[in-house]
């Protein structure tokens, strides 16, 4: 998809990007080579519920428009520069938790910027470097973050100093009980959710589209030469 350069391509509309409105599509892992994320390229993915992206790339206007689902963004390899933070994945705000890392093992993320994160809200941080470049100002992880990381960690003397809650873990993922269905109605979505047992942080996904209404007709007043007659629909 990305050129010899690691730029993706710009559309003007998702109708227009060969990924837009793709009901299908649940997640999308983008290789650490891609510097740019064209505009619109997953504009419209309504089911799309977790992505991953490179620390340096960077991304064009309403990249990621369109996701209401998108809950979980993974970022991996390198720095996360306040150039990233322009119509990045994570400004959409059904994005709830953020890994800087893909899970325990991957170091791979090792500064952040100080205002990537600044618009979020009470969002869940997985800080997996201990030893990241965080810098020592307020608002780095937003308004009222829950960061969970190790002990000792940079991430635990930032919310010492500056505020938010600090979770130390080990296992650094949530753990899920089990699956829940819920089914379509007329008017709202069908959905399976699963909840961690240990924070409470739930989860949608398997979204389907709500039935419509099926509607059954009858005749109050039939209709004559002068009047209009009158049909009721139940």
């Amino acid at each position: 998809v990305a050129e010899s350069d690691g730029k993706m391509d710009n559309y003007d509309s998702a109708s227009e990007s060969p990924f837009g409105s793709n009901s299908d599509i649940r997640e999308i892992i983008i290789d650490n080579d891609v510097t740019y994320i064209g505009a619109h390229t997953f504009d419209g993915l309504e089911n799309l519920t977790v992505v991953t992206v490179p620390a340096g790339a960077t991304y064009g206007e309403g990249a990621f428009d369109n996701c209401p689902n998108l809950t979980t963004v993974i970022i991996t390899g390198g720095e996360v520069t306040n150039a990233s933070a322009e119509n990045a994945p994570w400004n959409n705000p059904s994005v709830t938790v953020i890994k800087l890392g893909t899970d325990g093992e991957d170091n791979s993320v090792t500064v952040i910027g100080n205002n990537v994160f600044t618009d979020k809200e009470d969002t869940t941080f997985y800080v997996y470097n201990s030893s990241m470049d965080i810098p020592d100002e307020d608002g780095v992880f937003g308004t009222n973050p829950s960061v969970y990381s190790e002990t000792p960690s940079a991430a635990d003397t930032y919310c010492k100093n500056h505020g938010g809650t600090f979770v130390e873990t080990n296992h650094t993922e949530h753990v899920w009980g089990e699956d829940v269905t819920v089914a379509p109605t007329c008017e709202s979505d069908g959905y399976t959710i699963h909840t961690c047992i240990y924070c409470d942080y739930s989860v949608k996904f398997n979204i389907v589209a709500a039935t419509g209404h099926s509607y059954t007709s009858e005749l109050l007043t039939p209709s004559t030469c002068k009047k209009h007659g009158v049909m009721c629909y139940t």
